[in-house]
């Protein structure tokens, strides 16, 4: 086994190809994360380096193939993994205890008590090593909510530790059954077999192209630097590397930099094949081995050196400013890239280059872990706790005097007390949120039925099995009630409904064991329709208003628009000028529901499709969260009470906004 390792040119000399290409890596990883953060806000619309995720597959392949080396000249015995274990996590974890640190410490003041939560949370994972099945769970780089996590980042760290932890394993085991006998190509064969067969779990599990962030996809990537690293001398008399090694360090750079200004994942799906540029030209370099030493490369060998520091702070660093606004001019985008190159180099310097005692670092890795889980169970409470306005609420209590009957059921109305309705309003939770607004009505009357978390059309929903007993009983309620009062309507009469279609999407995967994607979404908007039209066609003299998907804001979004620091410190370094309009977080299913509903309505006649969202909308998907003056009183209010209900504010806002589509239509 020992033949199989490198020659005199490939000895334990640092090489600063290596180095230089761990530049390159990080500097596409930082302007990947700067770019995409700023892409989500709308602050910013640059694709040059959509493909700079492809960093971290250069990463993998380099770790492996330092460490597989470095494990084949050492003895492989239980000893010398043990004192593997202790070099590499005692050169990782203080540099991460100091970011997690530093990180807790800023979010205590500087972002909202969910998020700061949510950073507990991450910290709690990232200390474990299994942070990344969490985040896979939750939508990764590519979820819109991704600045919520500011840890988001060290997906990467937990795989490269949990390869720490298992290569050594496997290169004793591959050794102790194949010997190491000299000119064997036993054990290097296993572990390129072993290697091949990873490429199974990656396939299995990358389906629906949600595996970019799980082990069992990525791992594959540091046992193929590994298995690099024992067929090099093999690979090197293919390609001639002793006489054509420049030219092929310029192709494995040219593959390798066009992957990262030229791939693109189509709705953040990854695959393994999209990383396999990044692995191709990774090997050609490394396989080139050809040492540069112009003295203007010196940077990128400094900066390669310290990659580790820069990939660790720059997130959470970019995040931060992303939120208090610094970033949204070139001045302060100069600042906040020059403050991480300084916090980087700082890191590198006092944490990462330098030796601590183990029981100093465990110490305060039980410090820093504590405290995360405190601040976890206190639910996230910080200091912008104080100044967030929680109370405020969206609820109404309709009152007995507004109680009637239409054709003897029972029924509300709103409006004149003598006027006989001719609208009609029903729905969940979506439609009692416009009560603000008619309850005040003075020109006209409406029956109304609201019934939290029920949608009940037709047969399909109004019968559908639940582990929830009163949901079955109040569907078929809702059912019959409606059923009887579709049949006491006259002529002309309007039938408004009204509901959050999503929320029922997510009950309806539920109840039938469907997973949330685009099939299931398909198969329930079908089923929608099919419920809606089943009963609308045998009323064809009546005229039905279909109100649309309302936006899904982020907790941040809804946190923001209701924050107050106007009397603290805050108000000097946090703007909350970005808190007057905010995105829907489901933006693609919200389309897709409006989409057919919308479609539903314009083949038929007496269907209408009402947008509630053009009553809020500015700009391309952004939403207001914030009233004018005078439209609420004399004084701006928050307009959503959660994340998808309106407040007062927002009710009679957008209650006005769809009334008038439907009188218009008169």
């Amino acid at each position: 086994m020992n033949t199989v390792i490198l020659d005199k040119s490939q000895s334990s000399t640092r090489r600063n190809d290596l180095d230089i290409l761990k530049a390159i890596a990080i500097i596409s990883i930082v302007f990947y994360h700067f770019y995409d953060l700023h892409n989500q806000a709308k602050i910013t619309a640059n694709t040059l380096f959509s493909g700079g995720f492809l960093g971290v597959d250069i990463f993998f392949i380099i770790s492996g193939y330092l460490i597989v080396g470095g494990l084949i000249k050492r003895e492989s015995t239980i000893r010398g993994i043990v004192k593997f274990y202790k070099r590499r996590l005692l050169r990782i974890i203080p540099p991460l205890l100091g970011m997690c640190a530093v990180t807790l410490g800023l979010g205590y003041f500087l972002i909202f008590p969910s998020v700061y939560d949510e950073l507990a949370r991450e910290t709690i994972q990232a200390l474990n090593f299994s942070g990344n099945f969490r985040f896979a769970r939750h939508g990764g780089y590519f979820s819109l909510d991704s600045a919520d996590k500011l840890l988001l980042h060290t997906w990467y760290l937990c795989i490269t530790i949990q390869f720490y932890l298992i290569c050594p394993l496997i290169i004793h085991a591959i050794r102790k059954f194949f010997g190491k006998t000299e000119g064997s190509n036993a054990p290097r064969r296993a572990l390129l077999i072993f290697t091949l067969l990873l490429l199974i779990p990656t396939l299995i599990f990358e389906r629906n192209g949600n595996g970019y962030l799980l082990t069992q996809c990525r791992i594959i990537e540091p046992f193929l630097g590994g298995v690099l690293f024992l067929y090099q001398n093999d690979l090197c008399k293919i390609l001639n590397t002793k006489k054509y090694g420049r030219f092929w360090l310029i192709v494995g750079y040219l593959i390798i930099l066009t992957g990262i200004m030229c791939t693109t994942l189509k709705n953040g799906e990854w695959y393994f094949y999209n990383s396999i540029s990044a692995i191709i030209g990774t090997f050609l370099v490394i396989i080139a081995n050809v040492n540069l030493q112009y003295s203007i490369l010196k940077p990128l060998v400094y900066l390669g050196k310290s990659s580790f520091s820069l990939y660790l702070w720059h997130w959470p660093i970019f995040v931060l400013a992303l939120r208090l606004g610094l970033t949204k001019e070139l001045s302060g985008t100069v600042i906040v890239f020059a403050v991480t190159f300084i916090i980087s180099f700082i890191s590198y310097i006092s944490l990462e280059k330098k030796e601590y005692k183990p029981l100093i670092v465990f110490i305060a890795y039980l410090l820093i872990l504590s405290s995360a889980y405190w601040i976890k169970n206190r639910g996230g409470d910080n200091y912008l706790v104080e100044h967030v306005e929680t109370s405020l609420r969206g609820d109404i209590y309709l009152k007995d005097e507004n109680k009637t009957d239409l054709g003897g059921v029972s029924v509300y109305k709103f409006g004149p007390k003598d006027a006989t309705p001719h609208i009609l309003m029903l729905g969940d939770s979506h439609a009692i949120q416009y009560l603000h607004y008619l309850v005040n009505l003075k020109d006209y009357s409406i029956y109304f039925l609201g019934v939290n978390a029920t949608m009940a059309y037709g047969d399909i929903f109004a019968f559908q099995s639940d582990s929830k007993e009163d949901l079955v009983k109040s569907r078929k309620d809702f059912y019959e009630k409606y059923q009887h009062y579709l049949n006491n309507l006259a002529k002309g009469d309007k039938v408004i409904l009204s509901n959050n279609w999503y929320l029922h999407y997510v009950v309806y995967t539920g109840n039938h064991n469907l997973e949330e994607n685009d099939q299931s979404l398909e198969e329930y908007l079908g089923k929608l329709i099919e419920d809606l039209d089943s009963h609308i066609k045998e009323h064809p003299l009546l005229k039905f208003y279909i109100i649309g998907q309302g936006p899904n804001l982020s907790k941040d979004d809804e946190i923001c628009s209701k924050m107050d620091v106007k009397d603290t410190f805050l108000k000097y370094i946090m703007s909350t000028r970005s808190c007057k309009i905010g995105r829907d977080s489901r933006q693609k299913q919200a389309d897709k529901i409006n989409e057919v509903l919308k479609h539903y309505a314009l083949t038929h006649d007496n269907v209408y499709f009402i947008d509630r969202n053009k009553a809020l909308l500015q700009g391309d998907n952004l939403y207001r969260l914030i009233s004018d003056q005078n439209e609420c009183g004399t004084k701006s209010h928050a307009i959503y009470m959660d994340h998808n209900h309106y407040s007062e504010c927002g009710g009679k806002i957008v209650g006005a906004y769809v009334m008038k589509e439907v009188l218009k239509n008169n």
